[in-house]
């Protein structure tokens, strides 16, 4: 039976990622088997030990703990990666002794196991972690079910400020365990960290009836500004805070601004602010959104610090879900996701030479592979350009960081996260830090929720380490 020291560590790893220097065991590297027996896939053995530990844990796995033993199958359980009694594909299962061979390493018969592929995958990606993560919003604070689309952005006093819809129902990746709400109401809450990341202040409602936050600092006016949708009835809005988040100002409307591309889900994510004077424009603050499920994205631009708006004279057909970002060069690209109209299953970009008021055609990414998920890229402090995303064509598993001189070609990448991975978001650090970036990604949990966004994490991740 497993011992009260091994249940404690099992509970902490949901929350603290184990820092090895062993290389990351993909979700492809699962997938395929990898195998050293039948039922084995090569993981360090403290792994396997934590694996084992959740197997037999009376706290993360009780369902199936309950489950064998009303059966009289024989504790303590085994994590495996193998198949099942109907000869399915192989998985991530807790065996008992009784269906495995007699080294308790590969599956030969019987009914005794439970099927954790999803959860056992989580813990072999925190224990493989290169990287540590803290809890930013979990399931039920404040009441709401499930906490969704990160955004996350360094103010003027070298706070983070993390946004997020607040959501009053289930589903779309986040399932808790018991609990099933079909109101459709969201609100955009806020936490603020003021020690890079390492804690985070309780959450705080800062928008009711909004959604797709998606955030810039603006350095010329010292103002953190944040687009948005209101959702009933639909309409783009935007508020400003001139303290770095404390307090909010009346929202503007941006309707009349966007025309016929109103309403548009901004972002989500971070909006940008030019840096360059390459094209004669800088200090513009831009947002892009897209019109309705794969309609068009559209990008709008202020040059007077939010109080008005013009939209830029390209749409993308067909886009969804975008960020922006000023190259090295001062170009400005959109990086965008598609529902895999391109055989290449991967990101559509496209350029503007004159910052924003124009586009050129949409292209595809070949090395930017992807699922039909959201991503984020940034410029460093350090004048390279970072992109993370899911990188599967069709999961969202394996959280890598990209790493690219130009932006256009991405000849460095490393796995931040092998494990369940969906929405995210890169922020600089505070005191112009050109050795992490900040990340805010959502991730599974190993118990009382079931999805790939059941909880949003915060990383520092090294821009160093390829």
């Amino acid at each position: 039976m497993m011992t009260q020291q091994q249940g404690v560590v099992v509970m902490l790893v949901s929350l603290v990622v184990i820092v090895l220097v062993s290389g990351v065991l993909s979700a492809a590297d699962t997938a395929e088997g990898a195998a050293v027996g039948s039922g084995a896939v090569r993981v360090p053995e403290k792994c396997q030990q934590l694996m084992d530990a959740y197997c037999n844990s009376p706290v993360e796995n009780a369902p199936c703990l309950h489950a064998l033993e009303e059966h009289n199958h024989p504790l303590p359980l085994y994590a495996r990666f193998d198949t099942n009694a109907q000869h399915g594909p192989k998985q991530w299962r807790c065996y008992s002794s009784d269906a495995l061979d007699s080294r308790n390493q590969s599956y030969v018969k019987g009914t005794g196991y439970c099927t954790r592929d999803e959860q056992i995958r989580a813990v072999i990606a925190d224990c493989e972690a290169n990287v540590t993560l803290v809890d930013v919003f979990t399931p039920g604070e404040a009441g709401y079910p499930c906490i969704r689309i990160p955004s996350l952005v360094l103010v003027g006093d070298g706070s983070l400020l993390a946004f997020a819809e607040c959501r009053n129902w289930t589903g779309d990746g986040c399932e808790p365990t018991g609990v099933h709400a079909e109101n459709s109401n969201r609100d955009i809450c806020m936490k603020r960290s003021r020690d890079s990341g390492h804690t985070w202040s309780p959450l705080k409602v800062i928008l009711r009836n909004a959604a797709q936050p998606t955030a810039v600092f603006d350095t010329v006016h010292n103002q953190t500004v944040l687009n948005y949708i209101q959702l009933q009835p639909a309409s783009n809005l935007q508020v400003v805070s001139f303290d770095n988040g404390n307090t909010w100002s009346t929202p503007l409307h941006l309707d009349a601004f966007l025309g016929g591309a109103a309403p548009s889900d901004v972002g989500p994510g971070v909006g940008l602010q030019l840096k360059s004077n390459v094209s004669g424009h800088a200090g513009r603050l831009l947002f892009i959104g897209h019109h309705g499920a794969y309609q068009f994205d559209s990008v709008w631009f202020s040059d007077d610090g939010g109080h008005m708006y013009s939209l830029a004279q390209t749409n993308f057909t067909h886009m969804d879900e975008a960020q922006l970002v000023e190259l090295p060069d001062g170009r400005v690209l959109a990086n965008m996701r598609n529902n895999h109209i391109n055989k290449c299953s991967c990101r559509g970009v496209a350029i503007s030479d004159d910052g924003g008021t124009t586009f050129g055609p949409v292209s595809f990414a070949p090395q930017l592979i992807s699922p039909v998920c959201q991503a984020t890229i940034l410029t460093g402090n350090d004048n390279k350009v970072y992109f993370v995303n899911p990188a599967s064509t069709s999961e969202r598993v394996n959280g890598v960081l990209r790493q690219s001189s130009d932006g256009i070609h991405w000849d460095k990448q490393r796995t931040v996260y092998a494990g369940a991975f969906a929405y995210s978001c890169l922020s600089l650090l505070p005191n112009n830090n050109a050795t992490h970036l900040g990340l805010l990604f959502e991730t599974a949990m190993l118990h009382g929720c079931e999805g790939p966004s059941c909880r949003t994490v915060f990383a520092a991740v090294a821009t160093s380490n390829f």
